[in-house]
């Protein structure tokens, strides 16, 4: 191996890399390619699996006379330890009358007597202790019998002096640190040399908690200056160093290769001892440099624990949350002891609240997965954690504390206060005490006071000369709106009583008030018709609190994009009428917030006296051989689903030109998510007595509901079933329609075949339903 260094400054150099030189082919290689040949040829990583192996984590102490060489050998001369590869150097063939000026400040050379395939360990003992009493080795708690010594016929065979042969952690923090920029350098032969040599195993294995807690609990006992206290500090400062390089080690491998880490026999007892490591109470624990270590290594266990859950949220969540709520209490005061770190370790308070942040988030993913709610039944989750015991609640109140501190005491200008805006979005969405105690601290008329702030700086600001710096002003002012709009949607999720807190504080006004504001830039639009579709969900007085006039000021520049209406229920429907295409996440956002409004019989008065209903009828059919509905005609629907659930509803629809065929023709179309739209909207529309002379009056409305029997589809089935019921029922003249021929004869076929399907229909709801319903209609049929 030739490392070629210049000897003198030269301008413009540039390193080549490693040279290696193979004396028996000729070939050499420089670079990468000669760093993965030397690697191999050495046995480099198996090497490693036996010293990781062999490393020993007890206490060292060192005599002041202890020399790892002997100084004889060297003549008493020390300078002789600057050259560390003497005692490790292979017998090199090449010539050594080198000119003192040249490049190279070491070399091997590749020999053939060292191509063996056999690896040979290097050393084959752990804590030696020599027999020299000036070479004297002390070790605490553990003492070795033996001194095994390396084989006399090894390559290694040069004059060794007696020499005490351990392995470190602090060697493997370096070693760690190595690994981790061969992954980078090299990734696939690098991971794979892993995967081979069971190093990540080996590696994590040797992390130990329990260690770590009993040095410090030793450490209460002890002199802060005392050669004992400072030997378990030294020990746990090692042992922490290691635990931060192996974190970034495995954050490397969950970014190249994940499945080297995400393994449950791996995986399990590391999370189990990041969070005992995590949980280590340091209050009385008095040494700076000791309390700085366990900071670092804190922030890169968190760093740690988030990417894992980036990785792999399904797989890892249940194990973190597990090892979390084993030490529940203890977890929640390291949460509040870092989140008040912003000051003195904004680094490990940022990775924290992320890593809380990261958390809940994937929780609430999992939450709304089918697949993923039956495995948090079967695992303690945040959620439960953080609501369900009456323990815990003084618990997350200072928590919540903490974190609202953090937000509402920095500058908007400060990142930090994003960090902690984040997390406090992600606690307010997954637990309900949270949102309780935000608003007994005024979170909710805190962020109203602020977003009226906001449209006064804006309207303010719109006023003064100076687009481009009015430009980089408005874009931190949209974002302190967009963050005070993103905590009042969360504190209001599934929350009445923060719903009408929110009502009290005027919050539809001041969100009228901004709404020229909001229509400049579509992230905002998103976030607050987000925030409007839960503060409108199950509230009925929220839903007509947008139905309310109110008048407020507005920006000149804006007056072109859409000038204040009466009442924000008009902006809205001004905006889905006129939202382009191309804009789907705003479109779907709107119809989803008008499909709450449309459970009002507020709304449903503003819908119909706007006409906004007859942009329906402009809806285009599928054409060619597309079979499938557009998701704006399956917006549509599902807002005339909701808006057909009252009477008044249904006679909004009814009074469209057109509407019935259009909705006839729309159920021979199929889409995935929603198949049955139209179908369910005639359901509805068949149960009001008003309602049925229209209904019977359109033969292709009947054809269709009669066909719906035999369909494939069981729920159709039923579906079709319950209409032809509720409009024969108590209705003389649909008897008589309905006795035709091919309606009774679909009508008799379905009930026989339902009563050999479904022998046993009290098992399911459904089919005792579906059966009621075929019973009663041939009952109807039959009657005179």
């Amino acid at each position: 191996l030739v490392i070629p260094m210049p000897t003198e400054i030269i301008k413009d150099y540039t390193w080549q890399g490693p040279c290696v030189h193979d004396e028996d082919s000729g070939l050499s290689l420089i670079g990468k390619p000669a760093l993965q040949a030397l690697l191999y040829h050495c046995h480099f990583y198996e090497h490693l699996n036996q010293m990781v192996k062999r490393c020993y984590l007890g206490r060292c102490m060192f005599d002041l006379n202890f020399s790892a060489f002997d100084r004889n050998l060297e003549g008493s001369d020390l300078n002789g330890l600057d050259d560390s590869f003497k005692f490790w150097r292979a017998p090199s063939r090449i010539c050594q009358d080198r000119d003192p000026s040249s490049l190279s400040t070491s070399e091997t050379t590749v020999a053939p007597s060292l191509e063996s395939t056999e690896f040979q360990p290097l050393v084959q003992s752990t804590t030696l202790v020599p027999e020299a009493s000036h070479d004297q080795f002390v070790v605490q708690g553990h003492q070795e019998s033996t001194s095994p010594r390396p084989p006399q016929d090894s390559s290694l065979s040069a004059p060794l002096p007696k020499l005490c042969v351990f392995v470190t952690p602090s060697l493997l923090s370096a070693t760690c640190s190595l690994l981790d920029n061969l992954l980078t350098i090299a990734p696939r032969d690098t991971a794979k040399a892993f995967r081979h040599a069971h190093l990540i195993e080996l590696l994590c294995s040797i992390a130990d908690a329990t260690l770590i807690q009993t040095c410090v609990q030793e450490l209460r006992a002890l002199l802060p200056s005392s050669p004992p206290a400072e030997h378990t500090q030294a020990q746990v400062s090692f042992l922490l160093e290691y635990l931060s390089s192996l974190s970034r080690l495995l954050q490397s491998c969950l970014l190249v290769e994940p499945d080297l880490v995400i393994q449950d026999e791996l995986m399990k007892p590391l999370i189990t001892n990041i969070v005992g490591i995590l949980t280590i109470c340091t209050k009385d624990v008095l040494d700076k440099e000791l309390i700085s270590a366990f900071y670092h290594t804190w922030t890169h266990l968190f760093n740690l624990l988030a990417t894992l859950l980036r990785k792999a949220g399904a797989v890892t969540l249940p194990s973190i949350t597990v090892a979390l709520a084993k030490h529940w209490t203890a977890v929640i005061d390291m949460f509040c002891k870092c989140a008040g770190l912003s000051a003195t370790c904004p680094a490990l308070y940022t990775a924290s609240l992320q890593f809380l942040s990261i958390l809940l988030t994937e929780e609430a993913k999992g939450h709304l997965q089918a697949k993923s709610k039956t495995n948090l039944c079967h695992s303690p989750t945040m959620a439960s954690l953080l609501d369900e015991t009456q323990e815990n609640q003084k618990s997350l109140e200072r928590l919540s504390d903490v974190i609202l501190q953090c937000y509402e005491g920095k500058s908007s200008k400060d990142i930090l206060k994003r960090v902690a805006a984040n997390a406090l979005m992600s606690l307010l969405a997954v637990s309900r005490r949270a949102q309780k105690h935000a608003l007994k601290a005024n979170l909710i008329d805190n962020c109203m006071e602020q977003m009226k702030h906001i449209n006064a700086q804006l309207n303010l600001d719109s006023l003064r000369p100076g687009k481009a710096a009015l430009k980089k002003k408005e874009d931190g002012v949209i974002k302190e709106l967009s963050i005070a709009m993103q905590l009042l949607r969360n504190c209001l999720y599934q929350n009445e009583e923060c719903k009408e807190a929110a009502l009290e504080a005027h919050l539809v006004p001041v969100l009228h008030s901004l709404w020229p504001w909001i229509l400049m830039d579509d992230s905002l639009m998103q976030i607050s018709l987000q925030l409007l579709c839960v503060y409108t969900a199950n509230f009925p007085n929220g839903c007509s609190s947008l139905c309310w006039s109110s008048c407020g000021q507005h920006p000149v520049q804006a007056t072109h994009r859409g000038a204040l209406s009466n009442s924000l229920m008009l902006c809205v429907l001004k905006l889905a009428s006129q939202m382009p295409l191309e804009n789907t996440t705003v479109q779907q956002m709107v119809f989803m917030l008008l499909s709450n409004l449309a459970l009002s019989h507020d709304c449903k008065g503003v819908i119909q006296k706007s006409n906004f209903l007859q942009n329906f009828l402009s809806l285009a059919l599928p054409k060619g051989g597309n079979k499938h509905l557009s998701n704006l005609t399956i917006l549509w629907l599902k807002l005339l689903l909701n808006i057909s659930f009252g009477e008044d509803g249904q006679q909004m629809i009814l009074r469209l030109d057109g509407c019935l065929d259009l909705l006839t023709e729309m159920s021979k179309y199929k889409h995935k998510r929603s198949p049955l739209l139209p179908l369910l909207i005639f359901h509805n529309i068949c149960f009001s007595p008003a309602n049925k002379p229209k209904i019977l009056a359109n033969e292709k409305v009947i054809t269709m509901l009669a066909a719906c029997l035999e369909s494939e589809n069981q729920n159709a089935q039923r579906i079709g079933a319950a209409a032809l019921w509720a409009l024969i029922y108590n209705y003389q003249k649909a008897k008589t329609a309905l006795k035709s021929p091919s309606v009774k004869r679909r009508v008799d076929e379905a009930y026989s075949l339902a009563k050999k399907t479904f022998p046993d229909s009290e098992a399911n709801p459904l089919n005792a339903y579906y059966l009621k319903c075929l019973e009663n209609l041939v009952q109807l049929l039959n009657s005179s």
